[in-house]
């Protein structure tokens, strides 16, 4: 399916910037938000039971980030067909979601050492050391 939409992804770049730029702040958006939201809430943490570590931000906001785009591709060639613009745009999709969700793994791991978040386990050890 990639290769056969190479063709069309050269000869409609307008169409496939169109759909870039709104991918790429759902992606941001929604994993930003997920992840404020996670950070938010440990914050306010009121006992050892009720923590978020950064491990569970980390799983909800690639989770609340993620698409199912094999599902929207096999839709989208079924109803409009493979030559469709609707095919190319969710072939774009898996184009656009890899290198987003890879540079925001990155960012995350940046956020775990800046904001001194430790996991839920190093939490409890460091709690049972004092």
């Amino acid at each position: 399916m990639f290769a056969y939409q190479g063709h069309h992804i050269i000869h409609n770049l307008g169409h496939v910037f169109r759909v870039f730029v709104p991918m790429i702040l759902y992606f941001v958006i929604m994993w930003s938000t997920a992840f404020a939201v996670i950070y938010c809430l440990t914050r306010r943490e009121s006992g050892p039971r009720n923590s978020f570590g950064y491990e569970m931000a980390v799983v909800q906001s690639f989770t609340a980030g993620s698409n199912n785009f094999e599902l929207a591709i096999a839709v989208a060639i079924a109803v409009y067909g493979v030559d469709s613009d609707q095919a190319l745009a969710a072939t774009i999709g898996p184009l656009v979601e890899v290198p987003v969700l890879l540079a925001l793994t990155w960012f995350a791991l940046f956020l775990a050492r800046r904001l001194n978040w430790k996991g839920k386990k190093e939490a409890h050890a460091e709690k049972q050391e004092v």
